[in-house]
């Protein structure tokens, strides 16, 4: 039996309630004065009576629904028993085709500016196999107390659900996001009362019907190995690999802000397999053609020469060198279905049987063991899964996916952007296509 089994088919996630009623839309402002009159919602997410919810807006002037009764069916339903708003892909009648998505992630890890790109992102730029009229995301566009074009991450709320339909040619998916704050779990002394309730969550969710669970912890890179990550606090989530199930992983963000640090370092840790070393060489000179023929063998070795060095503490630049390498391929990545006239989709499906999910793949595993390098070189928290996941070479069952978030990096000196598509996600679907991959 795994993490999570699967019972009700139809339940509210905060509270288990089976209960809901039709809510209409109003203004935000409307609910932020009925809130108190419905004290369960705050009871059921462990916030003291008086305690405010919206901290950024000093008007709050979006709509939200709010928390009367509609006569006739909005789209938009309320738990009867502790009033929450229930986004309907946790509702959906065909738990076949319904996801459960649980992310997790410590303050400034990048989870909500993440999430908002996984359910609604701005510009599609850098992802893999997106934009495409093959592929349509439609986000349930209440995130409460905010939306999915808002979703505050200075909210006092300790859970946020979130809701999307996927739908790919044919195939439809319910995807129900459950946003876990991870100030829950480092407050757990202070905030007995919230991380109860947090727990109680938890449990609830292990009755919901779902076909597929993904349990994603948000980590950003960080060189100084000094910020606390999710790993060392998320004892209640973290599972053996391949239970049944249970699907887990790390999101790994701000990889944007690894630096090549030395490059002679860098080709001196390669020069051992002539494919890594040409490989990086070219990188480091900013070469057009960075893939080639070889470029398998290469990442195959770069795997094997981090693995093979169990101790990066005294080698960090060396580290961070590769990690920068690996953020340098992805970007490379993204250029490619254009130098080869096809679309982003066709190019990773398809074209030379299937050459982008292959250059992905590679990429994920050299993902994968840098992080459980940096992982190790830290408190190794998660580096024990993941060197045990990808033992023999099959496809990890504890993957890393690599994101970098270049809308987050402080524009340049002379004031312009570093991209000119703000909101811009880097290999941000990389999800997407797994959910898609395990619903084939």
């Amino acid at each position: 039996m795994g993490l999570f089994s699967r019972t009700n088919e139809k339940s509210c996630p905060i509270c288990g309630g089976t209960g809901f009623y039709n809510v209409p839309v109003g203004r935000a402002d409307t609910w932020n004065q009925q809130v108190d009159k419905h004290p369960t919602w705050k009871e059921h997410r462990g916030l003291p009576a008086g305690a405010g919810v919206a901290f950024s807006e000093p008007r709050l002037e979006w709509d939200q629904p709010t928390f009367d009764h509609a006569p006739l069916p909005t789209g938009h339903l309320r738990c009867e028993t502790c009033n929450s708003l229930v986004p309907p892909q946790f509702l959906s009648k065909k738990k076949s085709s319904r996801v459960l998505l649980i992310t997790t992630g410590m303050p400034a890890a990048g989870k909500t500016t993440w999430l908002k790109c996984l359910f609604n992102p701005s510009s599609k730029k850098h992802l893999i196999a997106e934009p495409t009229t093959q592929i349509s995301r439609q986000p349930y566009v209440f995130v409460e107390p905010y939306t999915i074009a808002n979703p505050d991450p200075r909210t006092a709320v300790p859970v946020l659900l979130h809701g999307m339909d996927l739908t790919f040619q044919r195939q439809h998916v319910n995807v129900a996001g459950v946003d876990v704050k991870g100030e829950v779990f480092h407050q757990k002394t202070t905030t007995p009362d919230k991380y109860m309730r947090v727990l109680e969550v938890l449990d609830h969710l292990r009755s919901m019907a779902f076909s597929e669970l993904l349990v994603m912890f948000v980590v950003p890179f960080d060189r100084t190995l000094l910020r606390q990550n999710i790993g060392q606090l998320s004892s209640h989530l973290i599972n053996q690999p391949g239970s049944r199930g249970t699907w887990q992983g790390v999101i790994w963000t701000h990889l944007d802000r690894a630096e090549l640090r030395s490059a002679p370092d860098l080709l001196a840790f390669l020069q051992s397999n002539e494919a890594a070393l040409r490989l990086a060489e070219r990188v480091v000179a900013g070469a057009e053609e960075v893939f080639d023929s070889r470029f398998a063998a290469a990442a195959t070795a770069i795997e094997q020469l981090v693995q093979k060095r169990r101790d990066w503490t005294g080698r960090l630049d060396v580290l961070e060198s590769l990690t920068w390498l690996l953020y340098r391929l992805m970007l490379a990545y993204t250029l490619l279905p254009a130098r080869f006239g096809v679309g982003k989709v066709e190019f990773y499906f398809l074209f030379q049987n299937g050459i982008g999910q292959m250059l992905v793949r590679h990429c994920l595993r050299l993902a994968a063991v840098l992080f459980a390098a940096w992982d190790s070189a830290g408190r190794g928290d998660f580096a024990g899964m993941i060197r045990e996941a990808m033992v023999g070479g099959a496809e990890p069952q504890f993957p890393v996916l690599p994101c970098g978030i270049e809308f987050l990096q402080e524009p340049t000196s002379e004031g312009a952007a570093r991209d000119a598509d703000d909101g811009l996600p880097v290999w941000g679907d990389l999800l997407l296509l797994d959910i898609l991959r395990r619903h084939g």
